[in-house]
């Protein structure tokens, strides 16, 4: 139901480097005091209690580490879910590969935020991009046909 609080999963990658300050907790706190959401960070959880806490969430807030720029594993994860997920993807990359992330960045974080959170059209949309990203670019069954194509090819 609409009046329900959705429920923000968020992966605290800033505690693993520690050089990397922290620029999500203010804002997350913020939007969850104002009853915009309700936050569970996910941090020093077995895997499979990850998977399990990710697949009840309606959000995922993945890395905003203006360094790197990319995503890994648990964003993968997330979409594979089902999840709409919000993450910093540098524009070079992000113009190049397109990927189905609400792009943020530490500046407009609390406001990208917001907006996805009010927005159930751009959540759907990024639910089913997200799936069929994660099936086209790094499902097993398309991996193993690379790797098919890589070796028949080494073998010429």
């Amino acid at each position: 139901s609409p009046s329900r609080m959705p429920v923000v999963a968020h992966y605290p990658h800033y505690r693993l480097y520690q050089k990397y300050g922290d620029l999500y907790s203010s804002a997350l706190q913020q939007l969850e005091k104002e009853g915009k959401c309700k936050i569970v960070i996910l941090f020093d959880i077995p895997h499979e209690e990850v998977l399990k806490i990710l697949s009840s969430c309606d959000l995922v807030v993945g890395k905003i580490l203006p360094q790197i720029g990319w995503f890994g594993k648990f964003e993968l994860e997330s979409m594979a879910l089902g999840k709409p997920v919000v993450a910093y993807v540098n524009s070079e990359l992000f113009q190049r590969y397109k990927p189905p992330i609400y792009n943020t960045n530490k500046d407009t974080f609390k406001y990208d935020l917001e907006s996805i959170l009010s927005d159930i059209d751009k959540q759907r949309k990024l639910s089913r991009a997200g799936r069929l990203y994660v099936e086209k670019y790094h499902s097993a069954s398309n991996l193993l046909r690379q790797l098919d194509r890589a070796y028949s090819q080494s073998q010429q």
